[in-house]
């Protein structure tokens, strides 16, 4: 009899072995499971963190953008000053490709001196007239220019852009 029970006892370990390595191995496929989804969360958090920085930056650089756009010559005070500093766009590099935009003296609103612009002009008559000469020789401006309704002698500044584009002031009134 003592046979028979160590033979039913040697039975039961060796059905039993199987089983608690058949647990064992459940145990780590879900710890391992929970580790994954752990890293995974982890990891979709901080690409949530990566887009929602990235998209500040850009909602930040776009109203510096747009702030610097408007500031750059929104009135005649503006236009005078940037008349007197003498420097202006490259118009000889114009193509018929690159953007150019026409603003009107009188769209601009009118600064703290009425005639500032007047007075940029007279005061810098020898820059003006080398820019005008320039307008006038470049013949892809030239021609938006007259599409426009303008001649070169009513240009009065050139302005770039920072994405290649160009806008010229003109003096409407002048003709």
């Amino acid at each position: 009899m003592k046979k028979l029970s160590a033979l039913l006892l040697a039975g039961v370990f060796a059905a039993a072995v199987p089983g608690l390595a058949v647990a064992q191995d459940a145990n780590v496929g879900a710890q391992v499971k929970a580790g994954a989804q752990d890293a995974a969360g982890a990891v979709k958090d901080a690409a949530g963190e990566v887009k929602d920085a990235a998209g500040n930056a850009m909602q930040a650089a776009g109203d510096a953008m747009k702030s610097a756009a408007a500031a750059a010559i929104a009135t005649t005070d503006d236009l005078a000053a940037k008349i007197t500093a003498g420097a202006s766009a490259d118009v000889k590099a114009i193509n018929e490709t690159t953007n150019v935009k026409f603003v009107a003296l009188s769209s601009l609103k009118v600064g703290g001196a009425a005639d500032a612009v007047a007075k940029a002009v007279t005061d810098h008559t020898d820059w003006l007239n080398t820019l005008r000469a320039d307008v006038a020789a470049n013949a892809a401006l030239n021609a938006k220019l007259e599409a426009a309704g303008y001649k070169a002698d009513q240009v009065v500044y050139a302005d770039a852009g920072e994405d290649g584009s160009v806008t010229i002031y003109v003096d409407d009134k002048a003709q």
